[in-house]
């Protein structure tokens, strides 16, 4: 028995019982995370490269998926650390330059992102209709959709 164990005695443990409530309040940012990082446009597109390449680019999706762990991490772990999220440590930390140079480099991100949804949304529709709709027609349709 351990001197610890000795001078405090056993310690008593406190079961309680599973709560939805409590696993969402501690997975579900990281759930939101998890799908927006793994979306259907993401997985297409890593599909279409599949097709084209074969299996020479695979070693590229297996770093990227680990590279994009690690930052997924470290941003939890800021998170958990300062109660902050990551815009808003950045906020605080950089001077007003960097700050807008970080903004347009993550809104190129997303504009980069969306473009390859909205444009397989266009063919998705020119395909459904037959051709009856041209590709333009459903760029217009998936942005209006989105706007609704």
């Amino acid at each position: 028995m351990t001197v610890f164990l000795e001078i405090m005695g056993s310690l008593p443990v406190l079961y309680s019982c599973f709560s939805f409530r409590k696993l969402w309040a501690f997975t579900g940012p990281g759930f939101l995370m998890s799908i927006a990082y793994l979306d259907p446009g993401n997985i297409e597109s890593d599909l279409q490269s599949g097709a084209v390449a074969g299996f020479k680019l695979l070693w590229i999706l297996l770093l990227a998926t680990l590279v994009g762990l690690l930052l997924q991490r470290l941003a939890a772990r800021l998170g958990v650390v300062t109660g902050l999220h990551l815009a808003e440590v950045c906020h605080r930390q950089y001077p007003k330059v960097p700050r807008v140079i970080l903004w347009l480099m993550v809104e190129l991100a997303i504009i980069g992102s969306d473009m390859q949804e909205v444009i397989g949304s266009a063919i998705a529709i020119n395909l459904l209709s037959v051709g009856r709709v041209p590709l333009w027609g459903g760029v217009l349709i998936t942005i209006a959709d989105t706007f609704v």
